[in-house]
């Protein structure tokens, strides 16, 4: 088995399990290709500055969070 390794520190990186589910020039589209639900995740306190959050987009089959009662 042979394994491919993404060098680098500090530098965005992408990958696909599936052909074409990556959007492409945005992060957040309004109907993610294979029905994806769009998340974001941010691994930085919110004391830092702008510049220096780091934040990843997940696209996953289901949401993370799942809401099954009524709000009041």
């Amino acid at each position: 088995m042979a394994f491919s390794y993404m060098p680098g520190f500090g530098n965005d990186f992408e990958t696909e399990t599936l052909p074409g589910s990556l959007p492409q020039g945005r992060n957040s589209p309004q109907r993610p290709a294979y029905g994806l639900y769009a998340e974001q995740l941010s691994g930085s306190p919110f004391t830092a500055p702008r510049g220096t959050n780091e934040r990843s987009w997940l696209y996953r089959i289901r949401p993370s969070v799942r809401h099954t009662g009524r709000f009041k």
